[in-house]
């Protein structure tokens, strides 16, 4: 199925939310034709690359 089994996406993290986020979640995930839990993990991936790019730029500053 997969040709690299790293990319198997089988680690679990639970998140809780308010109610309003939830929402907000919810009008995405309808809006992009996607599962919620899907964007989710888009949104913490974008963001965590932006943390990873912010990180190697600090380094090269001086």
């Amino acid at each position: 199925m997969y040709a690299d089994p790293k990319h198997i996406k089988d680690r679990e993290i639970k998140l809780r939310v308010d109610d309003a986020t939830y929402k907000l979640i919810e009008s995405l995930a309808e809006f992009n034709r996607t599962q919620k839990a899907v964007l989710v993990r888009e949104l913490v991936e974008a963001q965590l690359a932006l943390f990873s790019d912010e990180d190697s730029n600090e380094g090269q500053a001086a």
